[in-house]
């Protein structure tokens, strides 16, 4: 009998067309939108780094290359064109672009690549620190890095509380974060903000900042959002998959702040988060519940709510520190 064939598996086809391409020179941040959810490559080429957009169109940049000069200690220029299948992504069309690093500049330290929604955003880090503590800490106390997640620029997780208001995640974490900073205090710790208002680092400068004060323990402020199920509530701490360390501070954590919150006890989890894979320091993000879910939002927003959440995390470093993990 003659073998059946077997059947080739369809060709990808084109995901959808990049609508724009922007420089600030105010954030230092390149953003590519897209009218779909991008799905991109980043090819390090030393003097360049090329991210190429698979399945993406952009009309003007067809026939000829678009660039765009870069006000920027990082870059000199952004550059972009067209592809069709020649790059080897299997896709119809692939759109490249090149940003044209300057003498000093690399991809490992000056770039930071992330993709959100129907963006990739592209961070240009500077050299130096910033957010540095002005005064010298006190060696004899433990350091507690309290980075509250997101800023007015990534804004994190937009929903609607129960009055139709909008509550944005970067808010909230950054109250949550100040009253932990406060319990931290009163408990004796020295604390450092990656963040105190509406501008912060890049992900990797929250970790650089943490490691530059040689923090004790790292601890990342989130609050989650499930698009697909608005009743699904309960807090997660995360830790990253190859620190033992990670996990035990994690566990410590999770069972604190439950405690003392009353939130659903949705467990640990390991991500390879970029603050979690770049701080020396043992570190955990903590979830503080979701915002997709009305009641859990509602609970979120008050002073009350956070100040168990603050008190939870405090016990839980505690918790954690009295296991002799670190011996100062």
């Amino acid at each position: 009998p003659t073998p059946t064939p077997t059947p080739t598996p369809p060709a990808n086809t084109d995901k959808g067309t990049v609508t724009e391409i922007s420089f600030s020179a105010n954030t230092q941040v390149v953003t590519i939108t897209a009218d779909h959810v991008p799905e991109y490559r980043v090819i390090d080429l030393g003097d360049r780094v090329v991210i190429d957009v698979l399945g993406a169109v952009c009309p003007e940049a067809v026939e000829n290359t678009v660039a765009i000069a870069a006000d920027s200690d990082v870059i000199s220029a952004i550059r972009y064109l067209q592809h069709d299948d020649d790059l080897g992504y299997g896709y119809p069309h692939t759109l490249r672009v090149v940003l044209d690093l300057r003498g000093g500049a690399s991809y490992a330290k000056n770039i930071a690549v992330e993709a959100g929604q129907n963006q990739i955003r592209v961070t240009l880090l500077p050299l130096d620190i910033p957010g540095l503590p002005e005064e010298p800490l006190d060696p004899n106390k433990y350091t507690i890095v309290i980075d509250p997640g997101h800023d007015g620029t990534t804004l994190g997780a937009v929903y609607p509380d129960a009055s139709g208001t909008k509550i944005y995640e970067k808010d909230l974490t950054l109250s949550i974060s100040n009253k932990l900073k406060t319990e931290l205090e009163k408990a004796g710790f020295n604390v450092v903000m990656t963040r105190t208002g509406e501008t912060a680092g890049d992900l990797y400068e929250r970790a650089a900042l943490a490691n530059a004060v040689e923090a004790d323990l790292f601890v990342s402020i989130h609050i989650n959002a499930s698009g697909t199920v608005p009743t699904f509530q309960g807090l997660y701490t995360y830790h990253h998959p190859d620190s033992d360390r990670g996990k035990a501070f994690a566990q410590a954590v999770q069972s604190a702040v439950c405690a003392a919150s009353g939130a659903i006890d949705r467990g640990i989890a390991s991500a390879d988060f970029v603050v979690l894979r770049e701080t020396d320091m043992a570190a955990v993000l903590v979830e503080c519940g979701f915002m997709s879910n009305v009641e859990e939002l509602e609970r979120l927003k008050t002073d009350a709510y956070q100040q168990k959440l603050a008190e939870g995390i405090t016990q839980g470093i505690t918790d954690y520190l009295n296991t002799g993990a670190i011996q100062k």
